[in-house]
């Protein structure tokens, strides 16, 4: 557990897991290897490695389509819902000492213009996370629409198939 000083305020905060603390337990409980994961994906083994010890911050959006897809997790599951995923937190911690300037810069401002920065910081913390969660919404509506568009297109392509055999066998029928 994570303590952060605001000023006179302390916010107790969980550890959040990361999206390869997430790609890990999730391949775990499936009982599967980073060698099985990495032989789906199409990707190498280290790649897979480096994903859940966060050396590479973040897969492509496809490679996270085809690990939820076969993990049998959402997108929402993978990534979590909290403000301090996978981008946020990797915002936070690449700047050394992020939380640590918080309580410092509150703790230099008067307590009007304090209360004012702390509550202008909720704000936006909610507001990120509000638009996270809708980026979500739309990468899960645009996968699912992609999904029906390709099973369309099969449709399309298994009733040309059968139009064409019937075409052919009427060539050849006997026209008596």
């Amino acid at each position: 557990m994570v303590l952060v000083q605001f000023a006179a305020e302390t916010v107790t905060r969980e550890p959040v897991p990361t999206l390869g603390d997430r790609i890990r337990a999730q391949r775990e409980a499936k009982r599967l290897t980073q060698a099985a994961l990495a032989e789906r994906l199409g990707v190498s083994i280290h790649t897979i490695i480096a994903w859940e010890k966060g050396v590479r911050m973040t897969p492509q959006a496809d490679n996270l389509a085809k690990i939820a897809d076969f993990l049998e997790v959402t997108m929402k599951d993978l990534l979590g819902t909290s403000v301090w995923t996978v981008a946020a937190r990797e915002r936070a911690t690449s700047v050394p000492g992020a939380d640590a300037r918080v309580p410092q810069i509150a703790g230099k401002l008067p307590d009007g213009k304090r209360r004012e920065f702390l509550d202008r910081l909720r704000r936006l913390t909610a507001e990120a996370e509000a638009a996270h969660a809708r980026l979500e919404k739309l990468r899960a509506e645009a996968a699912t629409t992609e999904a029906e568009i390709d099973g369309l297109h099969k449709a399309r392509r298994a009733e040309i198939e059968v139009m064409e055999i019937v075409l052919e066998k009427l060539k050849h029928s006997d026209p008596a």
